[in-house]
């Protein structure tokens, strides 16, 4: 709250969470934004016995539906991983191939990378 412009201190934080001091709108907002939760978080008293296991068993089907969701991606990338590291393997093996072939036929590359090709006789 400090880095947001706001003096509070320590008791100013004890007081606020015992309620011995008001909380101002614009603090309440900072806050949420601060602690990374809405506002009416702040402004809700907390849910105790059914009903706090009624949140937390909606949070938990929420959560479950994303893990899903994300397991399902992970597959899905797996799977396209696995074919781009063959489509690498076979393209290495071709590339090996080819310049063998071409230095087979006595064309060389130097320290550079230039490639200097061999005489051909003209006739």
């Amino acid at each position: 709250m400090q880095a947001l412009g706001y003096s509070w201190i320590q008791t100013t934080v004890a007081k606020t969470e015992a309620a011995e001091r008001p909380l101002r709108l614009n603090e309440a907002t900072d806050l949420a934004g601060v602690l990374g939760v809405d506002v009416s978080y702040l402004l809700t008293p907390p849910l105790t016995g059914l009903s706090a296991v009624s949140q937390d068993f909606r949070e938990l089907l929420r959560l479950q539906e994303i893990t899903e969701q994300l397991d399902a991606e992970v597959n899905v990338l797996q799977e396209q991983f696995t074919r781009k590291q063959e489509d690498l393997i076979l393209a290495r093996e071709q590339y090996g191939e080819v310049l063998e072939r071409i230095r087979a036929a006595g064309v060389v590359q130097d320290d550079y990378g230039h490639w200097t090709f061999p005489e051909v006789g003209h006739e």
